[in-house]
C-alpha cells in the first residue's frame, strides 16, 4: 500500500506531513510502521516523499486525511506510533482544536514538549 504518487483528490486542507523512521531494524519493522498507519481510522492513505536519509533528513510521508483535524481516538494512535518511533511530533500542532484543547494541549502529557516545543518552560 506504500504509495509514491501524488494525491490529487484530498484537499491540502485534510493532509499531514509527518517524517518517516530514518531507520527501520527489518523489513517486519518497515511493514508494521505502515500497517500502523493504516490502521488508523482518519488515516485514508499516505504518499512517501523522497528526503535524504544519508544526510539525517528522513522521507516525509504524507497522510491524507478524512478531515482536516481528526477524530481524538485517531490523532491519540498516531501520536503513539510517532512516540514509538521517536519522530518529530511538531506537524502535529496543526491538530489542536478547541474540541482537543484539554488533553491534547495538557502540559503535562509526554507528548506536548515534543509537539509544543515553544510553549515548554526553559
Amino acid at each position: 500500500m506504500r504509495s509514491d504518487d501524488d494525491s490529487k483528490s484530498i484537499s491540502s486542507d485534510s493532509q499531514l506531513t509527518i517524517p518517516e523512521p530514518l531507520r527501520f531494524y527489518s523489513a517486519l519493522d518497515e511493514e508494521m510502521f505502515f500497517h500502523g498507519l493504516t490502521s488508523i481510522a482518519a488515516i485514508k492513505s499516505y504518499v512517501v516523499k523522497n528526503g535524504r536519509p544519508d544526510k539525517g533528513r528522513p522521507n516525509l510521508v504524507v497522510l491524507m486525511l478524512d478531515k482536516p483535524v481528526m477524530e481524538d481516538v485517531s490523532l491519540m494512535n498516531l501520536i503513539g506510533l510517532m512516540a514509538r518511533y521517536s519522530l518529530d511530533m511538531s506537524s502535529l500542532a496543526s491538530q489542536a482544536s478547541e474540541d482537543n484543547a484539554v488533553w491534547f494541549k495538557d502540559n503535562k502529557a509526554y507528548w506536548f514538549k515534543n509537539i509544543f516545543p515553544s510553549k515548554t518552560s526553559k
